[in-house]
């Protein structure tokens, strides 16, 4: 479990799952999810980038540099949810030192395990080098 961030950060906007895939349905939004790159695997949101909470900083610097993500665009970052969601706060974190403003970041609470049991677009991969980035 990851350990408890500073609570009197700000850590972006929280949203439901159904405003995240409200976001994801104008394609003007990038999605990290912030479980390990094995959950990532086995199940992710459609399109999202894996951001690991443990190698996030790096991880984000890495996507920013290659052009994958910008501080010009919105992001979701998601976990598996819950009233915490310790691990979409650590992304937030990165991503607030990458540069991004804090209203571009949002957190989906409902997690990944409403993603699923929504029907929203999901997607799995077996391999992580045959994802972009």
């Amino acid at each position: 479990m990851a350990p408890t961030p500073v609570e009197t950060e700000p850590f972006g906007f929280e949203l439901s799952g159904a405003q995240s895939y409200e976001l994801y349905s104008t394609g003007e939004v990038d999605f990290l999810d912030a479980r390990g790159a094995d959950i990532f695997m086995a199940g992710h949101s459609a399109d999202a980038f894996s951001v690991p909470y443990d190698v996030a900083g790096q991880r984000v610097l890495s996507l920013v540099a290659e052009g994958w993500i910008s501080p010009d665009r919105r992001v979701v970052v998601y976990c598996i949810g819950g009233e915490e969601c310790d691990e979409s706060k650590f992304v937030a974190r990165a991503l607030f030192e990458a540069g991004f403003d804090p209203s571009m970041v949002h957190i989906d609470m409902a997690g990944y395990s409403e993603c699923e049991s929504a029907v929203y677009p999901t997607d799995t991969c077996s391999d992580m080098s045959v994802l972009s980035p």
